[in-house]
């Protein structure tokens, strides 16, 4: 445990000089991402992780973005129902993770709970969109990727994802005026750029801006526009929250996200 703990502080203080060398918010993320992704593995394998099952980076993780400080969000995918047997090793291995620095929101279930979960909350459903292998069976994930596939319904996913935007749009109609905006919910913000992706990661159209330029749904000059407003956020956020501590830093993303959003908005 020792190891894996020394490993991920040294590997985060390594990331932090080069960024402040160069800052280069996407290595920062991506470089953030695989040190974890070899943590996890790790301990994974150290608590005797069954081969029939599957450790599944989602969300931002599972996107290969890890910011500072973020949860990694983790599916824990089961062949079968957890029984006696491998409860164990998943408790060892979720208690081991807190204790070397890993803040992991994890869930674990079967392939079939999955599905449930998924046409229950369109939340759940949106998180497992983006997913990568960690470590574990292959086989389980193709699966997985095959039910996410099928039981995907493109135009009721648009209406519950727009009824969300719009939900929220009403909660934080005013977040340029709060004294802590927030950072990711503001109309016109970041999370409004990443349920376009969401929709057309969904409909099959693309996973990024470049793409859709290409797909003819918007034209290459809005793309670039659309992936500068993304860069932007993501660079403010990776520099404020390696320079400065992080409860300042989480009021100053608020207060920038919240111009950058009415500018984006309008």
């Amino acid at each position: 445990m020792r190891r894996w703990r020394d490993e991920l502080r040294a590997g985060r203080a390594a990331l932090q000089a080069t960024f402040r060398s160069d800052a280069d918010t996407p290595r920062l993320l991506r470089a953030h991402a695989r040190l974890v992704d070899r943590v996890l593995a790790a301990a994974w394998r150290a608590q005797g992780g069954s081969r029939d099952i599957a450790l599944i980076a989602i969300g931002g993780y599972g996107r290969g973005q890890l910011f500072p400080h973020s949860d990694v969000d983790v599916l824990i995918l089961l062949a079968r129902p957890l029984d006696d047997d491998t409860a164990p090793a998943i408790e060892r291995l979720v208690g081991t993770l807190w204790d070397v620095g890993i803040e992991a929101g994890h869930s674990v279930r079967t392939l079939a709970e999955c599905e449930a979960e998924m046409s229950a909350d369109v939340t759940v459903r949106t998180s497992l969109l983006e997913h990568r292998l960690i470590d574990g069976s292959r086989a389980l994930l193709a699966k997985f990727v095959r039910v996410l596939a099928s039981t995907m319904d493109v135009r009721a996913f648009y209406e519950a994802k727009m009824l969300e935007q719009q939900q929220r749009h009403l909660k934080y109609h005013d977040a340029a005026y709060n004294l802590e905006p927030n950072i990711k919910e503001s109309p016109g913000g970041l999370r409004d750029l990443q349920t376009v992706i969401w929709i057309a990661r969904a409909a099959g159209f693309g996973h990024s801006w470049r793409e859709l330029a290409r797909a003819e749904l918007m034209t290459v000059d809005e793309a670039r526009q659309l992936a500068r407003q993304e860069s932007l956020h993501h660079w403010l956020h990776g520099w404020l929250l390696l320079h400065i501590p992080l409860s300042l830093a989480l009021i100053l993303l608020g207060a920038i996200h919240a111009v950058m959003a009415l500018r984006f908005a309008s």
